[in-house]
């Protein structure tokens, strides 16, 4: 059991580290600012999570080891690119196909990006664990770059739609929102 817990924490730091930002700047571009409900266009917001601030837990339904209906959340802070906290950041994923013939599995997972004073974005999409292990049954390698929809959002970020593209490396993980903020009216 040990063993298996160590190859799953492995597997999901690796998986949060894709969807969990750490240390970020709330604009990459002029467009692009915390709370900013008027500038139209394209609005970029760059957060980042940090692996080693990242809680994590799993759910291994029958059979053992990594399987249909198996679930894994994390929640980590987000940063901004100077480093302070600006958030909070959840991921929820359900696998949805054990191991294909590459060895991969797939999930569809939902995050949450809570922005203090700002609001919640939220995204959701498939995304591939690449090398499963299937002895002693760990979870695998979320891949070094995902894409997920953002589908909504609250507050200042109420009718956003987009995408966001999230990129991982040891440390942590660099999540890039793209979205235009729609009203009742487009």
């Amino acid at each position: 059991m040990p063993l298996l817990r160590s190859a799953i924490i492995i597997a999901i730091s690796a998986f949060v580290s894709i969807f969990a930002p750490g240390p970020t700047a709330l604009a990459d571009g002029p467009s692009a600012a915390a709370g900013d409900d008027n500038t139209p266009g394209v609005r970029t917001l760059t957060l980042i999570a940090v692996s080693s601030e990242t809680q994590r837990g799993v759910g291994d339904t029958p059979p053992s080891g990594l399987s249909m209906g198996d679930t894994y959340v994390s929640n980590a802070p987000l940063h901004d690119l100077s480093g302070a906290v600006v958030g909070s950041y959840h991921v929820a994923c359900t696998i949805t196909e054990g191991e294909d013939d590459n060895g991969n599995a797939w999930s569809i997972c939902s995050t949450v990006a809570s922005i203090e004073g700002s609001g919640t974005l939220v995204a959701s999409g498939l995304t591939q664990l690449q090398q499963v292990a299937t002895s002693p049954g760990g979870f695998g390698v979320a891949p070094p770059t995902a894409e997920l929809a953002l589908v909504g959002g609250t507050g200042s970020y109420a009718g956003a739609r987009g995408v966001v593209t999230e990129t991982r490396d040891a440390s942590d993980r660099k999540l890039v929102y793209q979205f235009q903020r729609r009203t009742s009216s487009q």
